[in-house]
């Protein structure tokens, strides 16, 4: 019998949410390609400078050769495959011939390798996220704070793609998102007291449980604060 090695998560399941992230976006951070990109290229220079003794020059080109292993981890990291694979080859080639390189053989590479980079990244649309709401889209493990993440757990996939969607200017996901957080709070509310949440529409629990609230007063059983208790609900 011939099975799939993996699906997309949504294949698997395809009645289930699926975050944004899982469909088309990945976190870039396009200023460690370009400090990397740079690096390669101020080392491939500093191999051969004028003055430097040429005993020191073996190991500069060996920090040429470091600095596209490193170029290579990155570009592996940020689904760059052909920047990754230019960038082994060329290290590669470093560690082959370190002895045999001369300056224009390191600049060049270091162009060739800026140049894979620039077409890689042409094929491929990228968006900017304004300062201001990167950190919504950022670090939002627990979006409304620990006590809400430690009572209400099942919300935080949901609380965290509603930040990821307003970072992203999409409000009406936003809204969507967070439509799903309140539900589970509404969900725990209506189950204090009794009200069949499956399947009914928001305001029929709301007015069932308003009506609950309202009749605490009117319990035999009522605590003894049953007017604290009806004002905190």
């Amino acid at each position: 019998m011939r099975t799939l090695a993996c699906l997309p998560s949504w294949a698997e399941n395809p009645y289930r949410l699926v975050s944004l992230w899982e469909v088309i976006m990945q976190s870039f951070e396009v200023h460690e390609l370009l400090a990397i990109v740079r690096l390669v290229g101020n080392t491939a220079t500093l191999c051969f400078e004028s003055a430097r003794d040429p005993r020191y020059r073996p190991a500069q080109v060996n920090n040429f050769g470091k600095s596209l292993r490193k170029c290579q981890g990155i570009c592996k990291r940020l689904n760059l495959p052909m920047s990754e694979l230019h960038s082994s080859q060329l290290a590669k080639q470093v560690e082959d011939f370190v002895g045999q390189l001369d300056n224009d053989a390191t600049e060049r590479m270091a162009a060739m390798l800026g140049v894979t980079v620039e077409n890689e990244l042409s094929l491929r649309m990228f968006f900017a996220i304004s300062p201001e709401k990167a950190r919504f889209y950022g670090d939002n493990a627990e979006p409304f704070g620990s006590d809400v993440a430690n009572a209400f757990p099942s919300t935080l996939f949901d609380a965290s793609e509603a930040n990821r969607c307003f970072a992203l200017g999409r409000n009406t996901a936003c809204v969507f998102h967070l439509m799903r957080v309140l539900e589970t709070g509404l969900g725990v509310l209506g189950k204090q007291f009794g009200v069949q949440c499956d399947h009914t529409n928001w305001e029929t629990i709301i007015n069932r449980i308003e009506k609950a609230i309202g009749d605490i007063d009117k319990d035999p059983n009522r605590p003894v604060n049953w007017k604290d208790e009806r004002e905190f609900w």
